[in-house]
């Protein structure tokens, strides 16, 4: 049986804020991953882009080939507040 360990990277790809989006499309390319974490500047994860937020994100923004990062990823905060408040409604019932 395959187990997701098996499937996941050990060492998964954390690229800068300013890196354009041609260049994630590459990186993906070149390492045959789907899933890049975006730092924030600080060395923390900021926020994610995928395989499918290229090309969906990208017509829907109207984004060029060299718009940055943060201008199409999903955000880690975003993310993070979300599941406060999802707590918080399960926790008051």
């Amino acid at each position: 049986m395959t187990l997701v360990k098996d499937l996941m990277t050990s060492s998964p790809e954390l690229l800068a804020e300013s890196t354009p989006v041609c260049d994630i499309a590459k990186v993906m390319e070149a390492r045959t991953i789907g899933f890049v974490i975006v730092d924030d500047g600080a060395g923390r994860p900021g926020g994610v882009i995928t395989d499918r937020d290229l090309p969906s994100k990208c017509w829907l923004q109207s984004a060029t080939p060299l718009t940055p990062l943060p201008e199409i990823c999903s955000r880690v905060g975003r993310w993070s507040q979300w599941r406060r408040m999802r707590q918080s409604k399960t926790q008051s019932r």
